[in-house]
């Protein structure tokens, strides 16, 4: 599903902290991004493997059991707290496979490769069982549903990112998180912001950050759901980086703007862009100034982008009444010359 997978783990288990202003708060919930990615690896493969994964094998009057790696790798899930993650994440569809898994060990069927002196026939008929439910209809369709909207959308990133780039020589891009603030959070409910506050709350601002900063050219933006921080959104604005090379001052002006006129003074932020240094542990998100022909600080822009996307497989967003939890500006019709210098062909 992903390549780079620890490149996308890491942003997401980075947003699965709660930034406060200029504080970050752990939670040990802050794992469970790497547990389900490493549960649906493991289940995928299984379901790829063929043969028997396990084998008796026999040293003179001495018998052992061989196990395959792919069946440790499934073993080795049994340390994963499914219920937690499936509590922390109850209003999201996980991975297929990760569901699948989860509802073996909550029946305890999965004993039957766990147990220490497992029976190798018990154990292998496991596996093919759970090879039969993976290939079959309902779950391929359950399967290739999930997958489909992150393909979709990640596909749609980075055509818009292609095109962005195609008018404009260079991008000031700019990436912060808008949510609210704990205080306001622990006055409502359960901690949880309405729904319908959240929709209105982020239309208002997407269609008011042009009349703040005339040279944005376009965003995207990703809308999620978490028990620390309620609903919060993810946005990757760009400016036209021939007019403006500000990147912190206008992601923090965009912040301040969700903060104090959107919600007035119960919302925050997080500005990435004041934060380079804190982010270089993902070799860069390509933020910042970004050239059209700087490939390099332009495929991490990709990545983080496309993190955005993808981790809608794993773990999506289940309200209907939310609508869209992704979205990005509209191109005007284009015909004109591009902004910035002439572009020279590579010899």
């Amino acid at each position: 599903m992903l390549k780079n997978r620890e490149n996308f783990t890491d942003q997401w288990t980075d947003r699965m902290v709660e930034h406060q202003e200029d504080r970050i708060v752990l939670d040990l919930s802050v794992d469970y991004p790497k547990e389900i990615v490493r549960v649906d690896e493991a289940m995928r493969a299984l379901v790829k493997s063929k043969g028997d994964l396990f084998k008796l094998k026999r040293f003179g009057s001495h018998r052992s059991v061989e196990i395959d790696p792919v069946a440790v790798a499934v073993r080795r899930c049994a340390t994963v707290d499914f219920a937690a993650i499936k509590s922390f994440f109850n209003r999201q569809k996980l991975s297929p496979y990760f569901e699948l898994l989860a509802r073996e060990f909550e029946s305890f069927k999965a004993t039957a490769i766990t147990f220490g002196s497992a029976d190798i026939g018990v154990a292998n008929a496991w596996v093919d069982r759970i090879r039969e439910e993976a290939k079959g209809s309902a779950f391929s369709s359950l399967l290739s549903g999930q997958e489909r909207s992150a393909r979709k959308n990640a596909r749609a990133a980075t055509c818009y990112i292609t095109e962005l780039f195609a008018r404009n020589s260079r991008l000031c891009v700019t990436r912060f998180d808008l949510a609210y603030s704990s205080e306001y959070r622990n006055t409502l409910p359960g901690g949880d912001v309405d729904s319908t506050r959240i929709k209105r709350d982020l239309a208002i601002f997407l269609r008011g950050m042009r009349d703040k900063h005339p040279t944005l050219v376009g965003y995207i933006w990703k809308l999620e759901y978490g028990q620390l921080k309620s609903y919060h959104i993810h946005v990757v604005a760009f400016f036209n980086g021939n007019e403006t090379c500000q990147d912190v001052a206008i992601a923090k002006s965009l912040g301040e703007y969700w903060r104090d006129e959107i919600t007035r003074g119960e919302g925050g932020y997080w500005n990435s862009n004041a934060k380079k240094a804190f982010y270089e542990r993902f070799k860069g998100v390509g933020i910042g100034m970004v050239a059209y022909d700087d490939l390099e600080k332009r495929e991490r822009l990709e990545h983080a982008v496309l993190y955005l996307t993808k981790v809608d497989y794993y773990v999506k967003l289940n309200e209907p009444e939310i609508g869209r939890t992704f979205g990005k500006g509209q191109l005007a019709a284009y015909g004109g010359p591009r902004k910035g210098r002439p572009r020279r062909r590579a010899a």
